[in-house]
């Protein structure tokens, strides 16, 4: 006796993707936020020996100085330096210390941001948002390893989703904490004041009185600068109250002459040395610590024609001359090990742009125009195209002036407004089957690209 067993492979298809559809629709921000952990906390493990990535050499010493009461690199704000000198305190100096508090701020940025993303396009559309921003190769290099980004970049959209909650207060402070967690920063609260004009801009036409009609308009922003400006002026005072900050070292060499003479008065030789003397001046109020950090950042200065590397200049982050713009980075930190005519890199980080997300721009911005100009509710084109130019522009403004640039990391205060449009992007285009599969193909390309260059050797 046979038993004959027919497969329906339509109906098995069909079952299959029923399945994998309501995996789907269960998946939420809360697993991707610990899936996002664990390849963080995985990847901070190296290295491990003492080993430090990237500007942690510059951050780890700073913050030893800062534990002898020494306010050392206060060219940038000092808040994360002083945080993680309590940690370095309580539990000791070593790279678990230096990279787990940054692995939490950036978990925390992407809540944050998801929390921005929901309000302008819904719980699903702001989970794919969500989903882009984890992926990005530079973002989650600066969310593993010891930088001050990544936690002014948690407090900045941290301050912006305050204050679509309404909770406008919280929101300045928020935004204090940002720019004492680095300077740069300050470009997010340009971006937010642009956006409360806008959404302020009905109080222009409920008067005729032109004085009361500006009194009206500004007073919410102005307050929200005020409160922003004041806190963080006052985070500045205590610290250089409470730290010896050096702010100039002066040596002085003076030479002295002294002629020897003998019994009978006559000169028989002359001795001769030299006399150093170190005079080193002191911050004590926030004016002059504001002058030593634009002072500092004014000096910051490159020849415009001697770079070498595209990835230099931010007009090549987002529309590359070649591929030398494509696919050369600064590389963080690599080991190499070579066992024959093979060369394998166990461990490397590389600052690739994640191609899929910074070249979107050019989806992004036609997207956000087109929205600006045909649609009445225009916050959410508003809102992007403030974050771009205020960021994006920003820096593309100090490089010409100032051709100060250096790397392409900058961008990440770029990139969440990026995935922000993408989403964004996606939600508008009308076919469903079309709009469902250029979705998956874009995150799908994303993903492959994460992993390419994943910083631990996983297919490379």
């Amino acid at each position: 006796m046979s038993l004959k067993v027919e497969l329906d492979v339509g109906k098995l298809f069909k079952i299959g993707v029923i399945k994998t559809r309501t995996i789907i629709s269960k998946f939420n921000i809360g697993h991707l936020l610990l899936i996002s952990l664990a390849l963080h906390l995985f990847v901070m493990c190296f290295p491990n020996d003492g080993g430090m990535v990237f500007d942690e050499v510059h951050y780890v010493k700073a913050t030893e100085a800062h534990l002898q009461g020494i306010g050392a690199n206060a060219e940038h704000s000092p808040l994360v330096k002083v945080f993680m000198s309590f940690m370095f305190r309580i539990f000791g100096d070593y790279w678990f210390t230096w990279r787990f508090p940054i692995v939490i701020s950036c978990i925390l940025t992407m809540l944050a941001f998801y929390y921005v993303a929901e309000y302008f396009l819904g719980e699903r559309y702001a989970l794919l948002a969500t989903a882009f921003l984890s992926l990005d190769t530079v973002f989650f290099i600066h969310g593993t390893i010891y930088l001050l980004d990544m936690p002014a970049i948690m407090f900045g959209i941290g301050s912006i989703a305050l204050w679509l909650k309404g909770k406008h207060k919280w929101s300045a402070v928020t935004m204090a904490l940002a720019l004492l967690c680095k300077e740069i920063a300050l470009f997010f609260l340009f971006a937010l004041v642009v956006y409360v004009l806008y959404e302020n801009r009905d109080k222009l036409r409920r008067t005729h009185e032109k004085k009361r009609q500006l009194k009206r308009f500004f007073s919410l922003p102005l307050t929200f600068v005020l409160l922003t400006g004041a806190i963080t002026f006052s985070g500045l005072w205590i610290y250089d109250v409470a730290y010896t900050i050096p702010s100039n070292v002066t040596v002085s060499n003076t030479i002295h002459n002294n002629v020897v003479l003998n019994e009978s008065q006559v000169p028989i030789t002359t001795e001769v040395w030299t006399e150093i003397n170190t005079y080193t001046s002191y911050i004590t109020n926030p004016i002059e610590h504001i002058q030593l950090m634009l002072t500092y950042h004014g000096t910051l200065m490159t020849n415009l024609n001697s770079s070498i590397y595209g990835f230099e200049k931010p007009w090549n982050w987002i529309f590359p001359a070649g591929l030398n713009e494509i696919l050369v980075h600064p590389t963080y930190f690599a080991v190499k090990v070579q066992a024959g005519d093979k060369i394998f890199y166990p461990i490397n980080y590389q600052a690739q742009a994640t191609l899929p997300i910074w070249y979107s721009v050019w989806m992004v911005l036609p997207m956000a125009i087109y929205q600006l100009l045909r649609r009445e509710d225009k916050k959410l084109s508003v809102m992007l195209l403030a974050w771009f130019v205020s960021t994006y522009g920003g820096f593309t403004i100090l490089e010409l002036m100032k051709h100060s640039t250096g790397f392409n990391y900058y961008f990440i205060y770029t990139v969440p407004m990026l995935c922000l449009g993408i989403a964004n992007f996606w939600k508008n285009v009308r076919n469903e089957k079309f709009r469902l599969a250029g979705m998956s193909f874009h995150l799908f390309a994303t993903f492959l690209f994460f992993l390419w260059y994943f910083p631990i050797g996983v297919i490379r």
